[in-house]
């Protein structure tokens, strides 16, 4: 890391370093809960540059996830860490406006990946009851924390998907924010974990094992989820290209509100 890396220790040190780019208070990125705990661990970094951006690095025990907020047009001067090798940069569009992708791949970033951002009230949901009955949908266990981390990890990459570790976990169980799929036979095949903020609920992974994608178990896990999350509005970050998964979200009413979330791996 360089020597312009600082710890942040409070969130309204946080909102008041976002408002001096955007002359405006923002939780952009992650929900307030979300930013406080990784304050509360001292896992938040910043590195202010020339007042015209903001990075936000967040410390994982591989990697260090890098969030940028930026009103130029520069190349952006961005730390090349020497370990840990991999970094994650997270940066907020809005649809039509463009230009940060450039920005980024001027200062050297690759491996671009674009996701958007969708979000549904309570009162829009459209929550339907299929068949495949003989499946449960239940809270999950802390038993079930070994195999639900496996399922998770096979699905997603860990380093472009934030992915829970075991203590996570265990909290989001503790808190009964994470639902498992489980088969007639008794194995869980599926799970869904979200966390709170308040009256939204933001969910965070939805996976299903291979064996048993396609048969609309993934609408009947998302079904029970917005029942058991009992939340008044609900958001979801879908990859642009994943076009079953946007189908299966407008289905139940979700809607796309006009933000992207764009990803570049440095390697």
């Amino acid at each position: 890391m360089n020597g312009t890396m600082h710890k942040l220790n409070t969130y309204d040190q946080y909102t008041n370093l976002v408002a001096s780019i955007y002359n405006m208070k923002t939780t952009m990125y992650m929900l307030p809960e979300e930013i406080k705990g990784y304050i509360r661990d001292e896992k938040l970094y910043y590195d202010n540059h020339r007042d015209t951006s903001l990075l936000l690095f967040i410390e994982h025990e591989q990697f260090f996830k890098l969030f940028v907020y930026t009103n130029t047009d520069e190349q952006l001067a961005v730390a090349r860490q020497q370990k840990p090798v991999v970094a994650d940069i997270v940066y907020y569009e809005r649809k039509g406006e463009g230009g940060i992708a450039e920005v980024l791949k001027k200062s050297g970033f690759e491996n671009l990946a674009l996701y958007r951002q969708y979000s549904v009230r309570h009162e829009e949901l459209i929550l339907q009851e299929n068949g495949l009955g003989e499946y449960r949908v239940e809270f999950a266990t802390y038993e079930q924390i070994p195999v639900l981390l496996s399922i998770l990890s096979e699905t997603f990459s860990p380093v472009s998907n934030d992915l829970p570790d075991e203590a996570l976990l265990e909290k989001r169980v503790k808190e009964n924010s994470v639902l498992c799929l489980i088969s007639p036979s008794g194995e869980v095949c599926g799970c869904t974990q979200w966390m709170r903020n308040k009256e939204t609920c933001q969910i965070k992974h939805v996976a299903l094992i291979p064996q048993v994608r396609g048969m609309g178990l993934g609408k009947k896990l998302c079904t029970e989820t917005f029942r058991k999350a009992n939340g008044k509005n609900y958001n979801t970050w879908v990859e642009e290209n994943n076009t079953v998964k946007q189908q299966i979200d407008a289905a139940f009413g979700y809607k796309f509100n006009g933000k992207c979330m764009l990803k570049l791996i440095l390697e």
